[in-house]
């Protein structure tokens, strides 16, 4: 508990809304670090390894990350994602503050919870609150233009049927007027053939027109 009191004291000093009547009202430095976040602070930290220790990251995960990047800045980066990923809704800024403390690293502290204050201009609503509401609305354009693009695709497809329709309709027409010797000349038979290599090709200007819509 002195720990906490002590890091409440340095939310305190940067202005920061704390909580100050336990766990049923809870301020910005319970919410979960966002990923913004994790990056800036990531940026300043050093000795990630004993970091990683404080925060409870298996030595599995660590050595991972060691192995797999060889940029100490993504190391870093890295871990604290792993960190967050895994403790989830206990991957707070308060958290992320306190191991700073304990480390030593108060400018760190004090960073992460001037961050923390930045994070929402309503302190009573976390942050997953928020992001969610972000997505949904990102959900609802993706929709949109699926809607969009599905009304695209059903006019290509419908000139494409008129198309087929226009060739077979002209196709029987020729067969039709042929049997019942209605052209005795080739001449004649060329005619019927560029009217219907006219009808084609305005419905293929038809095509092109609503493909580029």
């Amino acid at each position: 508990m002195a720990t906490r009191a002590t890091v409440d004291q340095v939310a305190k000093k940067v202005g920061v809304p704390f909580d100050p009547g336990g766990d049923r009202h809870r301020g910005p430095l319970d919410y979960r670090v966002s990923l913004e976040h994790i990056v800036d602070v990531s940026g300043f930290m050093t000795k990630w390894e004993t970091v990683a220790s404080h925060l409870g990251v298996d030595d599995a995960t660590v050595e991972s990350i060691d192995h797999k990047y060889r940029d100490l800045p993504k190391k870093r980066e890295e871990m604290l994602k792993a960190w967050r990923n895994k403790d989830w809704s206990n991957a707070t800024y308060r958290r992320l503050g306190e191991v700073f403390y304990k480390m030593s690293r108060t400018d760190l502290t004090e960073r992460v919870f001037k961050l923390a204050g930045g994070n929402s201009l309503e302190f009573n609503q976390p942050q997953e609150v928020v992001t969610a509401a972000i997505v949904k609305d990102l959900v609802e354009e993706v929709r949109k233009v699926k809607e969009e693009v599905m009304k695209g695709q059903e006019e290509v497809i419908k000139v494409q049927d008129e198309i087929k329709q226009e060739v077979r309709k002209g196709q029987q027409e020729i067969k039709e007027d042929v049997r019942k010797g209605k052209y005795a000349t080739q001449k004649d038979m060329r005619a019927i053939q560029k009217g219907l290599t006219h009808s084609v090709a305005r419905l293929q200007e038809d095509l092109q027109k609503t493909a580029e819509t």
